[in-house]
């Protein structure tokens, strides 16, 4: 059986950018998984991690010493690299959304929504390569703000993508106690800061996590499913041409490159 775990990163009111992204795995890889991060928590005397507290050393990384936060970083980027987890996200800029017309911002609701749909498509389609009648069992990080939003959502996906016969339950768990949400954090997180580094500090390289994480997906796995969300995009979304614009761009990828090329992070 397959499981994927979801966390998001950002906020529309409060983030330039905002993200979700997941990892999708069998549940034996998970059980080996568990086990390793675990270690990799134990090794540092950390409870736990979680990207907001750890970057800005708070909480239970307050007065930590710059080597102990590279251990724990590296130990847990390697617990996240030994297993055959796919990384599935979604990324959007909340001022492409906010430019979008009252009409296009009411149709699409949120960020939050878009990438929830782009995120929970990527984790279903991943049961197509699974025995028939595969599904994948979706866990999102269990928070007041967006559950009831995610709920809502899932529900109308289930009557509607063409991968939702691969859908299997929608719950949610808390992170700080679940290894695998804990991973889909960090990927969230770094996944938003790539974009802002792009924005504000071009010439800088990736940070390393996020270098570290995609450079094996694309290695060991051939997975390239972390996708930027443009304003085009949005557009064509609200529009309810999306599926015909991306049919023509596909089929014509030589002519429409640049533009398709936004999509995907592009080198790291």
């Amino acid at each position: 059986m397959l499981t994927g775990f979801f966390d998001e990163s950002g906020h529309s009111s409060g983030t330039d950018f905002f993200s979700l992204a997941a990892f999708v795995a069998k549940d034996s890889d998970w059980i080996a998984f568990d086990d390793r991060w675990r270690r990799a928590l134990n090794h540092s005397s950390a409870p736990y991690l979680h990207m907001r507290e750890f970057a800005h050393r708070v909480g239970a990384f307050g007065g930590w010493a710059e080597s102990r936060r590279r251990t724990l970083l590296g130990d847990c980027v390697a617990a996240i690299n030994s297993i055959r987890g796919i990384a599935v996200g979604a990324a959007i800029s909340v001022e492409d959304f906010k430019n979008l017309d009252e009409q296009e911002r009411s149709t699409l609701q949120d960020p939050f929504f878009c990438c929830f749909q782009e995120v929970v498509r990527g984790v279903a389609i991943n049961a197509v390569f699974e025995p028939e009648g595969s599904k994948v069992q979706m866990i999102f990080s269990q928070q007041d703000e967006f559950g009831s939003m995610a709920r809502k959502l899932w529900d109308v996906m289930a009557d509607t993508i063409d991968v939702k016969n691969r859908m299997g339950s929608l719950n949610f768990q808390d992170m700080r106690a679940v290894p695998a949400l804990q991973a889909a954090d960090l990927l969230a997180y770094e996944f938003r800061h790539f974009y802002h580094l792009r924005k504000y500090k071009p010439r800088l390289a990736p940070r390393w996590a996020f270098r570290e994480i995609i450079r094996h997906q694309r290695n060991a796995h051939g997975a390239q499913m972390l996708k930027y969300l443009p304003g085009w995009y949005l557009e064509i979304q609200a529009a309810g041409v999306f599926d015909e614009v991306m049919r023509v761009m596909w089929k014509h990828p030589g002519t429409f490159s640049p533009v398709l090329s936004e999509l995907l992070p592009g080198p790291i």
